[in-house]
């Protein structure tokens, strides 16, 4: 039985890192036959972790049980909550999904929210704590990699060519590096969780020379494949994502180590930001005419925001997400239906200047584009699942960030009791690498469908899985310690 334990684990582990580790090199895995070998490789995975606990069961009191299945036993309850958690919402999803209209689209939406826990039950359950060790370095090596080959593919080819395909000529033109994506802001979505990886090795107080080097690295390559790729929603969010580490990520140190370090990083933030601010970079050009900034410089507050308003409704964003909202506010409980966003946007996209009971037609139809997806995922969440939809999925969000946070806590009350640096304890910069990305696609994800990416969502829940495991341990530490 344990040879057969053995090669299941070993054949599960390698199953389980393609659809992670080569999904974003096959343009996100987003169309459907990319999309659905990464998602049976999943399943299999699954299916082999599910043989593994059979005959762990049958075995379970042998001697010979490993470290990694005697902590999964200590810390069963907190993964209990965590699983209950997720539990309500799969199964409304799956209710809508068997009732749906379009049975193939809403199939891939139903599969995008459970694929994901399928991949961090096996995390959970499934790996032990060198293959989580190996994993961890597998993904930044491949997010280093892919934003490598963003940077010198726009050099050379000026982002025309996506791998082996043609990119596409409205964002080549405007000089836009899209990476292994075919959008350049989807290829930022992905530099933001690699940019949350190296801040969180760069401001751990355990790492040594050789990780913060690595991360430095990868914050760098991060950094410039988000700025070639222009993605002004990436540059808010990396505003954000700037201030949510200068909160989190000097909580190992002394409180007077911690202020000190948080007023002389916010200086040095405010200090680039301005300098950046006031550059003639594209970058920068693009930012200031989307929010018609020149316009906009010499006039009243008011005035000010009416410009830039009246300019954002020109573009294309605002009309999708309107239009999305428009057909949630025929379903507004339990939404439209799951994938159908794309078949009734011809319905809702139209201007709002009509009038049915004077007949009145509306100005524009918007019936000579299409839209897949709603460039906002919890917008499309809320038209496509309803009020319900999106209360019950902030549960297991809300879950997530609660364990997170308070492993944090835990680790960083250990950390500040002690001042030598044990040689391995790699828990704090995990933890904060999922608080870090959790903060990334929720808020890039206002403006953006990085979560309908399939490729971008597996890797984005093995970080916070891996981010999970390592909170559930620190908090397990800290509460043996008590009992001590």
């Amino acid at each position: 039985m344990t040879g057969i334990r053995e090669i299941l684990k070993r054949c599960g582990f390698v199953l389980f890192c393609i659809p992670v580790l080569l999904g974003p090199w096959l343009f996100g895995s987003w169309e459907r036959w990319w999309f659905w070998p990464m998602a049976i490789c999943l399943f299999a995975a699954t299916l082999c972790l599910a043989i593994r606990m059979l005959i762990y069961t049958g075995t379970q009191n042998n001697r010979d049980l490993s470290a990694g299945e005697r902590w999964r036993s200590a810390t069963k309850r907190p993964q209990n909550r965590l699983f209950f958690a997720c539990l309500p919402f799969l199964i409304y999803a799956l209710a809508r999904f068997v009732t749906a209209e379009v049975f193939m689209d809403a199939e891939r939406s139903f599969l995008l929210f459970l694929t994901p826990v399928l991949l961090g039950i096996y995390v959970f359950h499934g790996l032990t704590e060198r293959q989580r060790e190996y994993l961890h370095f597998l993904i930044i090596a491949d997010l280093l990699l892919l934003g490598v080959y963003g940077i010198a593919n726009h050099y050379f080819t000026g982002s025309e060519q996506v791998l082996w395909r043609e990119g596409y000529a409205d964002y080549f033109n405007e000089g836009r590096a899209s990476g292994s994506y075919f959008c350049p802001d989807h290829y930022a979505g992905i530099m933001g969780l690699a940019l949350c990886i190296g801040m969180s090795q760069l401001l751990s107080r355990n790492c040594g020379s050789g990780r913060k080097l690595m991360g430095g690295v990868l914050c760098a390559v991060a950094l410039i494949g988000i700025c070639l790729s222009k993605s002004r929603g990436a540059g808010i969010t990396l505003g954000v994502v700037l201030i949510a580490a200068l909160v989190w990520g000097f909580g190992q140190w002394q409180l007077e180590a911690r202020i000190w370090n948080r007023v002389s990083a916010t200086a040095a933030l405010a200090i680039v930001m301005l300098i950046v601010f006031n550059t003639q970079s594209g970058y920068m050009t693009r930012f200031k005419k989307y929010f018609a900034w020149e316009e906009a410089q010499n006039s009243t507050p008011r005035e000010m925001l009416a410009t830039v308003t009246a300019k954002i409704k020109t573009k294309s964003r605002w009309r999708m997400i309107s239009g999305a909202l428009r057909a949630w506010k025929e379903s507004r409980v339990i939404g439209i239906g799951p994938g159908m966003h794309q078949h009734l946007w011809p319905r809702h996209a139209a201007a709002t200047d009509g009038d049915r009971e004077e007949g009145v037609w509306p100005s524009s139809l918007d019936n000579y584009s299409h839209s897949y997806e709603v460039h906002s995922d919890w917008v499309q969440l809320l038209e496509e699942y309803g009020v319900v939809g999106l209360l019950l999925f902030l549960l297991p969000v809300g879950s997530v960030f609660w364990n997170l946070r308070r492993g944090l806590k835990a680790e960083c009350l250990w950390w500040q009791r002690r001042q030598h640096r044990p040689r391995t304890n790699n828990r704090h910069p995990l933890i904060l690498s999922g608080i870090l990305a959790l903060a990334w696609m929720g808020v890039h994800s206002l403006g953006d469908f990085n979560l309908q990416m399939p490729a971008t969502t597996w890797l984005f829940a093995a970080m916070i899985s891996l981010s999970l495991v390592s909170a559930f341990e620190a908090e397990h530490r800290q509460r043996t310690r008590r009992r001590a």
